[in-house]
């Protein structure tokens, strides 16, 4: 009885050091990296109230962005001593917040947030202005019970301690007055005002998403590149398909608008998309009708062998066509697994030099020509033979991520950016054509000039971002801050990509 007793206490203990322990570890660990974030984060915030002189809407939703990110849930307390309007006011009284004769009264989280939402419902900036000498305290602690709480509280409860919480304080003497100008402790000493920047700024708009370029997929249809959704035509099929459905096109037909085609190739080759798809409607019409039947491998008239002239002969009479319609750069993308060597009869027959239609299409044509091989087995000098600069232009993938990489490159080689000058309204510009700010969908800053940044904003609470039944803005103020001063932001180059 008394083995069988050990031998349990034993099995438990080792359950204790293998499993238990690590985890109460492991969880310990990340409450203290929490605990670090949240006393950096609220320093942070701090610091840029005493530099400010004001507690704005941007920084207490980018204070609460960085703690919850820790995945707990925090209680905040702001306290501002404030000096009291009348310096030279007589008292008796001994209390603390006495310095002098100057007295100092205390303003709270509700009576600060509130003041900022009144401030932002009559369309004005969303701050609570400080005067210098002005005193804030922060306080943070999680809501919530952590993992490493509920262990520490399990074992707290046989050996009699508290549990643990994730909690900071943080507190600065204000610097300088919210209704001033802010010296920034920058190289220069630059200087940014606080107030409204209204100005005309010219602002270079990049959507990832629209090109300028007309675009020709040359597909290879024959039977090698199989059918099934995870085959090599199955990869391609879904790839193209999201690339169409992303690339933003207009609602109406115009010349200037980029044509779209799909050319299929193999023993014969024949264009899909005649006269060419140049509006989001003929776009969509094209991806759901028929668009599985048209892309499919084993279709008689393609299956034998890939003829890859045919296919760049489609092609060229694709771009001849473009032009006529418009003086839109055209892109062919020419996509096989390109299994026979150059020098076989069902292939390119030009001892490995460039195709005569790839010649025609790149040299007499002005297009620019992506060969892409599906497959590691795919011939690099098939490849090599369909473009001018193999390094550049021709390239191997093997799965649907791979493909999907190198038409999203594509897509980026053909947009442009587009030249704005705006007007701020309240030292904000309007982003008209940004419809989400997430991790998913960056909004990225680009300044050139007197300082070099690219900036990436993730999340609509980011300091640099105002929100309202408009839209996303763009701030200037904290942007002029973010880069040193406002003569700096009236010399750089600003492109915005989204």
């Amino acid at each position: 009885m008394t083995d069988t007793l050990m031998e349990i206490i034993g099995i438990f203990l080792a359950v204790l050091i293998m499993f238990i322990f690590p985890v109460v570890a492991i969880a310990s660990q990340h409450d203290e990296i929490a605990q670090t974030t949240v006393e950096t984060a609220l320093a942070d915030f701090v610091n840029t109230i005493s530099e400010k002189g004001k507690v704005t809407q941007f920084d207490y939703n980018d204070l609460v962005q960085k703690i919850t990110a820790t995945g707990n849930s925090f209680d905040i307390q702001i306290e501002l001593q404030v000096l009291d309007d009348n310096p030279e006011r007589k008292t008796v009284t001994t209390d603390k917040t006495i310095k002098g004769e100057n007295l100092y009264y205390s303003v709270y989280t509700e009576n600060i947030t509130s003041k900022i939402a009144e401030k932002i419902n009559k369309g004005e900036n969303g701050e609570y202005n400080l005067k210098k000498d002005d005193y804030i305290i922060v306080t943070v602690k999680n809501t919530n019970v952590t993992i490493g709480t509920q262990f520490k509280n399990m074992f707290y409860k046989i050996i009699g301690k508290d549990a643990y919480t994730i909690s900071a304080s943080s507190a600065a003497l204000v610097s300088n007055s919210g209704d001033e100008t802010i010296e920034l402790g920058t190289p220069g000493g630059k200087t940014v005002y606080p107030k409204p920047i209204n100005k005309d700024i010219t602002i270079y708009i990049t959507n990832t998403e629209t090109i300028s370029a007309n675009v020709t997929f040359v597909i290879d249809c024959t039977g090698s590149m199989g059918d099934g959704p995870s085959s090599r035509m199955g990869m391609v099929r879904s790839s193209v398909k999201t690339f169409l459905q992303a690339i933003e096109l207009p609602e109406t037909s115009k010349p200037k608008n980029p044509i779209i085609n799909v050319v299929c190739f193999g023993t014969t080759s024949q264009i899909m998309t005649n006269p060419g798809l140049n509006t989001r409607g003929e776009v969509n019409t094209f991806l759901t009708v028929g668009y599985e039947s048209k892309l499919y491998s084993y279709n008689p008239a393609f299956q034998s062998y890939e003829n890859y002239d045919l296919g760049f002969e489609d092609a060229l009479k694709c771009i001849k066509r473009n032009k006529d319609i418009n003086d839109n750069p055209n892109v062919v993308i020419y996509m096989t697994d390109g299994q026979k060597a150059f020098n076989s009869s069902y292939c390119i027959t030009h001892n490995g030099n460039m195709s005569g239609y790839a010649n025609k299409l790149i040299i007499e044509q002005g297009a620019t020509v992506y060969a892409v091989g599906i497959g590691m087995q795919t011939s690099t000098d098939v490849l090599n033979s369909m473009v001018l600069n193999p390094s550049k232009y021709s390239i191997v993938v093997n799965d649907a991520n791979g493909l999907m990489r190198i038409l999203n490159e594509v897509k980026s080689e053909i947009t442009t950016d587009e030249e704005k000058t705006v007007h701020s309204e309240d030292g904000k510009i309007f982003l008209e054509d940004v419809t989400e700010i997430s991790k998913a969908n960056p909004l990225t800053l680009k300044i050139t000039g007197p300082v070099n940044r690219t900036i990436e904003i993730t999340s609509e609470f980011d300091s640099l971002i105002s929100k309202d039944s408009r839209g996303y803005w763009l701030v200037l103020q904290s942007l002029a801050i973010r880069l040193g001063g406002l003569d700096i932001l009236d010399e750089a180059k600003i492109e915005i990509h989204f």
